[in-house]
């Protein structure tokens, strides 16, 4: 994922033991940083989301045995001295993921099957929470939901909601506002569908300017007349075309 300056790359990794959370210069320079560790090698972090300000990045944290993965929510003040790892939300039966900030950066977005009475795990729904986080919480979503995003803005939020199938996935959106406290629309279906879900991640963004989404779609998808034969094509002295568009600097 990019950061919010755009100049790096944050990833997961187990190049190097234990497995964590590490960022590069976006263009390729210097050598990888890493960002999270952990004493115990079957944790695994996994970035989620930079707020804005680019100062902290919140990522979900699984805990095997497989099978029986717990994820919970971290977050990570990247302006800070000693860059050590906070919890910002777990439950013991259950799982959080998807963290998301909002534009203003004082809230976070996320998914959870946690009951709201506090017994067995539920179906997964959006929900909501201060950042820093105060122990108050509000539900967006009342029919599931997994992988939030923010509307540019911060007016809407933006999820998964799965139907089985390509066919059955859907983009469900619930206007919200903040001030002078949190209030929320109904849900809406989006006009996007038979987009590609992919396990344990986001497969959409939106653009900034809030007008348009990136989507995975399956490569056989026919909206729009015949789907063109797959071909092989051979590009000749395509290094020389390169040097004409990124010129060499000069050692």
């Amino acid at each position: 994922m990019w950061s919010a300056d755009g100049k790096r790359i944050a990833y997961a990794a187990n190049t190097q033991k234990p497995q964590g959370i590490f960022w590069q210069f976006a263009d390729g320079s210097g050598l990888p940083e890493r960002l999270t560790t952990t004493s115990d090698e079957a944790h695994q972090d996994y970035p989620e989301s930079f707020s804005r300000d680019g100062k902290v990045l919140s990522f979900a944290r699984v805990r095997p045995p497989l099978g029986q993965d717990a994820w919970s929510l971290w977050t990570m003040r990247l302006d800070a001295t000693e860059r050590t790892p906070a919890l910002f939300f777990d439950l013991p039966t259950s799982n959080e993921f998807g963290s998301q900030f909002s534009p203003d950066g004082k809230w976070m977005a996320y998914a959870s099957n946690a009951s709201p009475q506090g017994g067995e795990p539920t179906a997964f729904a959006i929900y909501m929470q201060p950042y820093p986080p105060t122990g108050a919480k509000y539900q967006i979503s009342q029919t599931g939901g997994a992988w939030p995003i923010w509307s540019p803005d911060g007016r809407e939020l933006i999820y998964r909601l799965n139907g089985g199938g390509v066919s059955g996935q859907r983009l469900h959106t619930v206007t919200v506002s903040t001030l002078p406290v949190p209030t929320f629309g109904a849900e809406q279906t989006l006009p996007i569908q038979g987009f590609l879900p992919v396990v344990n991640n986001r497969e959409y963004d939106v653009f900034p300017d809030g007008k348009q989404f990136v989507m995975v779609f399956p490569v056989n998808r026919q909206d729009s007349g015949a789907v063109p034969a797959a071909q092989i094509n051979a590009v000749l002295n395509w290094t020389e075309e390169l040097k004409t568009r990124v010129p060499v600097k000069a050692r």
